[in-house]
């Protein structure tokens, strides 16, 4: 079916577009009645200017209404639709095979250009939003929806107007201030296969009370059960790449794949007894491994005996929210308000079964018959087995947000200047539940198991007294395991993160001269921000194993108790101070090809109390060719500046193995330290833009901008694991310098780097966030609108295009990745094809019936990001036998409208209309069998197919 993903793209877009070429008759309606009006409206990515059409630079104004048209689930998932997002992170964006980042696999993070989310800044009403995850980054499902009246994205750096983390743009959700009336949603949709049920009910009213106070709120609570296994969809059938990657033996994507080194019954091994390499495909019973098909690839097989993992497709979410807003225009004075909302979501993510891994278990193991015992014994006194517990539930991570937010402000005239003066105040609460995770203390005591003196079989650590609570574990089969025992072995824990967010802003501005192109406009604004963090866990990583009685086998001291662990985190703050200066200079004015020339400016300096001091600046040029023809360009400089968690995440100690690559020694045992950095700095951005926006005065309606890009990144803070191959060896390459790569102070030796001998082994390396890498991308924005009547009715098109071919991510010592047009690739960094196309059409064929389609293009991808060898000079090309093909998903809505008191409307909505299946690729390289997030393309990809919507929503 992706075959022909370009051929339906055209096909659908010439569709779409037909109202453009019947447009010569046609009347153009250039603002919607129901559009407020352009003079009140300040656009996102300047404190100055009030039209969009004389902002250097670009931004794409969403109406959330026609946004719901398309995509009713919820205004995010809508949003998402459209090419200038790459790489957002949501619900069916792929499942981790670990515990999730920030607390919440799940959330929705909105990420522009695929340069991680939290290099774009979110905005609720041109104010920073609060943080609601540990790692500092916004889960936009907290952002109340029914009253959203647009969506604003800056597609450039605005750190200079904004502050920090405006580094690829900005997306500002700015709320209906003057609703009137009361409005309802209640709607419900399903996939085609009868799974995904989901379900949304809301409320908004407002008012004016007197002539001064306006009042408003919305209630509303979305439901969504997500598809809970890989197994729930037939396409996705384990896949794996196998072969090494070379022109003889590409990297080729097989399906069916399983592990040949685990099974689910269990794997014995067992040195030369005859059981050795023998599977328990049955209770109780050893048979010979059935090997499957090779892949060439590591430890995989397509078929056979060895076994699988599993994950969630789509993480179920239940989001609930309230919110309310009072304004208050005093007569002759200024106008107060203050808004609150109270959010509440929960995700629950699934990533994977529990594993023995290798256990060591007595050769007369009491569950085994006496034959299994007289062979295994024949090896030693005891044998080593590896299994995935399938008939355990999956381990799961249960995320709890609450969050309060609550925005007030005064804002007035100062003869001809405007003030305002808000306050911001957040209060965030995560709990994460992680369920079915290993109890490494339990699992020992309940693999110790011998007869009592009845000939039952009890844990030896009930016999003895240590652990009367033990239940014995029967590991030999695919459900040999009770479920007493399963819940013995399998524990819970919870991380309780609580942050907290102030902030004070304050501006004025206006105009301060006339000059003879125009006023010349000025704003100075301060701001005051404080952000605080704080977490614990009930079961941190310094808990470990405690052998109740020795010897036991299994029980390592060294190890924390459970297998998913935090540590915990006493409240830390940062505090920021910011002062800036925005204006715009009339340059040239009401001249042949220069209708008007503008400069606009804008400087900012910001002061971290733990991570320095920065400038930033933008400056951008506006130049009015003739009434229908501007060209625009901006360039400025930007920052990032590390979050809480980056500088001060919890300290972790694991007790782990690996190679020593300067001893040469292998199978070392070394503690791997997961730690913050405090020395941490801003990363650096500079952004250049220049475009054209085309509004032909002969079209009434229509209008064309195009623009290109160019970002680049300094110092982009990367966490870095020490133990990695590629990371050893560039800090060994130093030894002329003194090691003095950054990367050697990742490790730990007893005497330093000048001894080789396997007596300065590595005793512990850290993973840390390092301002050690850079980052570049560019390329060009398109938008084509068209908004009139077609035979008379109303009609309205729209063409949103993205090509941005490159995404750089260069690390000095470590292979370079691109991850434009790649599947997979570095760390953070989602799936991204060069050309992202979305185009819709409106049409009202009637007073009571309207039709609206969307088609969204991704172009083809390669399967990885890992540069070849024309990039790297110290590696090989990388080859795959195939790429990720193009990809095209329709959506139809039919709105019906009835007559009536509240003016009702029915509608019906179908995502990925003819249920496109997801072009198959996995992960890199050979590594692994059908593991949690490989079979499709993450965030651009549906993975759940066609998906029905129908509802009603009434205005009163």
């Amino acid at each position: 079916m992706t075959r022909n993903a370009g051929a339906r793209l055209l096909g659908s877009t010439i569709l779409i577009a037909a109202s453009v070429a019947l447009c010569g008759g046609a009347q153009a309606q250039e603002t919607p009645a129901d559009a407020p009006n352009a003079q009140d409206i300040v656009v996102t990515g300047s404190r100055l200017i009030t039209n969009g059409n004389n902002s250097p630079t670009p931004v794409t104004v969403a109406s959330a209404e026609e946004l719901l048209r398309t995509q009713p689930t919820t205004l995010v998932a809508s949003l998402n639709a459209l090419p200038e997002f790459a790489g957002s992170k949501g619900p069916s964006s792929g499942s981790q095979s670990g515990p999730p980042n920030g607390g919440n696999g799940a959330a929705s993070l909105i990420n522009l250009r695929n340069l991680t989310p939290d290099r774009t800044l979110i905005l609720l009403d041109g104010q920073r939003f609060p943080p609601t995850l540990f790692t500092g980054g916004v889960d936009v499902d907290a952002i109340p929806e029914m009253l959203i009246q647009r969506v604003d994205v800056v597609t450039g750096g605005v750190s200079a107007v904004y502050g920090s983390d405006a580094v690829a743009g900005v997306v500002n959700f700015v709320t209906d201030k003057t609703f009137k009336g009361v409005k309802v949603i209640a709607q419900s949709g399903i996939s085609t296969y009868g799974d995904d049920f989901s379900y949304k009910l809301g409320v908004a009213a407002g008012g004016n009370l007197g002539d001064n106070l306006h009042v408003e709120g919305s209630v509303s609570r979305y439901h969504d059960d997500g598809v809970l296994s890989r197994q729930d969809r037939a396409w996705l059938n384990n896949y794996a790449f196998g072969g090494n990657g070379t022109a003889a033996n590409p990297y080729t994507l097989y399906g069916n794949v399983r592990q040949s080194n685990r099974s689910f019954g269990g794997l014995i091994s067992c040195g030369t007894c005859s059981l050795n390499g023998y599977v328990f495909n049955a209770n109780g019973v050893a048979t010979a491994f059935n090997h499957g098909v090779s892949t060439s690839g590591n430890n995989t097989e397509v078929g056979g005996d060895g076994a699988y993992n599993d994950s969630g497709i789509k993480s179920p979410l239940t989001a609930d929210q309230i919110f309310l807003r009072a304004d208050y225009q005093a007569d002759g004075g200024p106008h107060m308000f203050i808004q609150g909302a109270w959010n509440h979501k929960k995700n629950l993510q699934y990533y994977g079964w529990a594993t023995l891994n290798n256990v060591t278990l007595s050769s007369t193991n009491p569950y085994l018959t006496s034959d299994l015992q007289t062979a295994l014994s024949a090896g030693g006194s005891t044998f080593k087995l590896t299994k995935i517990f399938s008939q355990a539930p999956l381990m799961a991570n249960n995320a709890d947000e609450k969050q309060l937010y609550l925005n007030t402000g005064i804002d007035g005239d100062l003869g001809k200047f405007g003030w305002a003066l808000t306050g911001t105040y957040a209060d965030t609460k995560l709990v994460d539940t992680i369920t079915n995770n290993p109890d490494n203390q339990h699992i020992a005591e309940a693999l110790d198991t011998v007869l009592d003196g009845s000939g039952n079989v009890v844990c030896r650590a009930k016999l003895n007294g240590t652990d009367p609570s033990c239940v014995p574990l029967n590991p030999f089969g695919p459900t040999s395991a009770s479920a007493a025992a399963m819940s013995y072995v399998l524990g819970t824990t919870h991380l309780n993160v609580h942050t907290k967010f102030y902030d004070v802003l304050g501006h004025i501005d206006g105009t301060l001269f006339d000059l003879p192109a125009g006023p010349f406009k000025a704003s100075l604004s301060g701001e005051w921000r404080k952000v605080t963090l704080q977490y614990d866990t009930d079961h941190p990583f310094d808990e470990y194993v405690s052998c109740p009685y020795t010897p036991l086998a299994n029980c390592n001291t060294a190890s924390s108790r459970y297998g998913q662990v935090y540590g915990n985190r006493s409240e830390i703050a940062q505090y920021v101070k910011e002062g800036a200066l925005e204006v715009s200079v009339p340059l040239l004015g009401n001249l042949p090809l220069v209708r008007d020339l503008t400069f606009s400016g804008a400087a900012r300096y910001t002061s971290y109390s733990n991570a320095g001091d920065y400038w930033t600046w933008k400056a951008g040029l506006i130049w009015k060719l003739t009434d229908g023809l501007t060209a625009r360009g901006t360039l400025s400089r930007d920052i990032h500046a590390p979050t809480l968690y980056q500088m001060y995440q919890a300290i972790s100690i694991v007790p782990s193995t690996g190679t020593d690559y300067l001893t040469g020694a292998g199978n070392v045992a070394y503690n791997t330290v997961n730690k913050g950095n405090p020395n941490l700095k801003a990363e650096k951005g500079i952004t250049r833009s220049a475009g054209i926006v085309w509004q032909p005065g002969s079209l009434p309606g229509f209008s064309l901008a195009f623009d290109t890009f160019y970002i680049k990144v300094k110092d982009a803070i990367q966490q870095v694991r020490g133990w990695d191959q590629a990371v050893q060896n560039a800090c060994y390459a130093t030894a002329s310098t003194g090691y003095d790569s950054p990367y050697c102070s990742l490790q730990t030796r007893p005497a330093g780097f000048t001894s080789t001998a396997t007596t300065n082994n590595v005793t512990a390396i850290a993973a840390q966030y390092l301002n050690i890498a850079s980052v570049s991308t560019y390329g060009f924005d398109m938008e084509l609108n068209y908004r009139g009547e077609v035979a008379g009715r109303p009609a309205s098109f729209r063409l949103l295009g993205v090509y941005q071919p490159h995404i750089r991510i260069l690390q000095p010592g470590v292979t370079p990745f691109d991850c434009g047009d790649a599947a997979n690739c570095a760390a953070n960094y989602q799936a991204t094809a060069a050309l992202r196309i979305t185009a819709s059409a409106h049409y009202e064929v009637t007073s009571g019936f309207a039709v609206d389609l969307q088609e969204r293009f991704r172009g083809a991808m390669q399967n990885t990001g890992q540069v070849a060898s024309s990039y790297n000079s110290n590696g090989a090309s990388i080859i795959y036998a195939s790429s990720v093909k193009p990809l095209a998903y329709t959506d139809l809505t039919f709105t019906f409208k009835v007559d009536a008191p509240a003016h009702p409307e029915f509608f019906v909505n179908v995502t990925n209309l003819f249920n496109t299946q997801p072009p198959l690729t996995a992960g890199s390289g050979n590594d692994g069998a059908g593991g949690p997030g490989q079979g499709w393309a993450n965030a651009f990809d549906d993975p759940v197919g066609r998906y029905f919507t129908a509802g009603i929503r009434a205005r009163f």
